[in-house]
């Protein structure tokens, strides 16, 4: 153990001294948050009470706790002092230009969007499903019709022929109206939009991988759907994967 380990710490908490620790303590107590640059510290070294981030000891710990926000332009966690707020938004020192620009061209930033609640987009997903089924089932009929009239062995293959449509039809068709209008029907009937996290449109790939996104959704029970409800952006499991956000338009 080096000789630093052996110094006696102080520190202010409430207005009182605390204390003695050792170093092991002190750099633990600062790991916690119960010592921040702010507090007061000294040692029989010191000529006096000085911050804890002045010392210069274990420096690095303290670094880690220091506060920090997620940029909304790159998503990625900065520090707090060095990053500029807009609105209720925080936006890092290297993103700063490129926000701003955004926001001269009249886009929307995560802050200031209104997200689309569970109960909407449940709505919303009713509809879409009622107008895809509106067109697999007339041709479901027409393959029960074929298969009641053909050899039994054609009578899987016809039907994997059916549900291979529908999903063909499905991809196709929120590819299609996400990467174009940035909503589907059902969407558009409650008034929602799809969206990236910095309010920019959908591009027809990520819209095409939203749509396959939501599979996994659909097949974890649900779940990927359920989670939206208790996301404070509303987020399902498939808009998480492919980073997007439903507003209300």
């Amino acid at each position: 153990m080096d000789e630093g380990s052996h110094i006696e710490w102080y520190y202010a908490e409430g207005g009182q001294p605390k204390g003695p620790v050792d170093e092991a303590v002190l750099q633990a107590l600062a790991g916690s948050g119960t010592i921040t640059a702010e507090t007061l510290v000294w040692n029989p070294q010191l000529p006096s009470w000085v911050p804890y981030a002045r010392t210069g000891a274990l420096g690095e710990s303290f670094i880690v706790h220091q506060p920090t926000v997620r940029c909304v332009e790159c998503g990625v966690d900065a520090l707090l002092d060095e990053s500029i707020a807009v609105g209720n938004a925080f936006v890092c020192a290297s993103c700063k230009s490129v926000f701003l620009q955004r926001l001269e061209q009249g886009l929307a930033v995560p802050a200031t969007m209104h997200y689309a609640s569970f109960g909407l987009r449940v709505f919303a997903k009713f509809i879409d499903a009622t107008l895809i089924y509106s067109f697999q089932y007339p041709l479901m009929l027409l393959i029960r019709l074929a298969s009641d009239s053909s050899e039994s062995t054609l009578t899987p293959l016809l039907w994997g022929l059916s549900s291979f449509s529908g999903i063909c039809f499905g991809v196709a068709y929120g590819t299609y109206m996400v990467g174009r209008y940035g909503a589907t029907v059902g969407k558009m009937a409650m008034g929602l939009r799809v969206v990236r996290p910095d309010g920019q449109p959908v591009t027809y790939a990520r819209a095409a991988g939203r749509v396959f996104a939501e599979y996994i959704s659909a097949i974890l029970m649900n779940i990927g759907y359920i989670i939206a409800a208790f996301d404070d952006e509303r987020r399902a499991l498939h808009d998480r994967i492919c980073e997007t956000r439903v507003i209300v338009d």
